[in-house]
């Protein structure tokens, strides 16, 4: 099953949350919530749209004085389908479908700026990666995406 070509145009949207505590010597474990979000082209479209996410488990390295860091989480997907006005009409209203489960890993690298003695601001470069398998397919995600971050200390 082809859900998306190489050709074809669509919105993408995406984001993450981590909350944890840091274990010393600049590394911190987290719990992750991350998702993503493909848009169909119009409303009229057999597919409106695919998402997927994700809850996982994170570690994360600061280098420190620079406020650098590395990440990484491991995590349980699950992906989701939304059919279009078609699938609306003709299938009794039942559009929402649950495509597969599998696992999905995220690595990034960022920067962060102190705004406050609190609070941070933040920039990284975040690759994520999930395969999701179900009953009729098997389903291989991937992205890159610039993520803007707000931290608590």
């Amino acid at each position: 099953m082809l859900l998306t070509a190489p050709g074809e145009k669509s919105m993408l949207g995406g984001g993450s949350i981590s909350l944890g505590g840091s274990v010393g010597g600049g590394f911190i474990i987290h719990g992750d919530l991350w998702g993503t979000v493909q848009m169909g082209d119009s409303r009229y479209d057999s597919l409106q749209q695919v998402s997927l996410g994700v809850v996982g488990v994170g570690v994360t390295y600061y280098f420190m004085p620079a406020n650098i860091y590395l990440t990484g989480s491991l995590g349980f997907a699950t992906t989701q389908a939304q059919g279009g006005y078609d699938d609306y009409y003709f299938y009794s209203h039942d559009v929402n479908q649950h495509l597969g489960s599998g696992v999905a890993v995220s690595v990034g690298c960022g920067k962060e700026w102190w705004v406050s003695a609190n609070w941070g601001v933040g920039m990284s470069l975040t690759g994520h990666f999930a395969y999701s398998e179900g009953d009729d397919f098997i389903l291989r995600q991937g992205g890159l995406q610039l993520l803007f971050s707000a931290t608590f200390n």
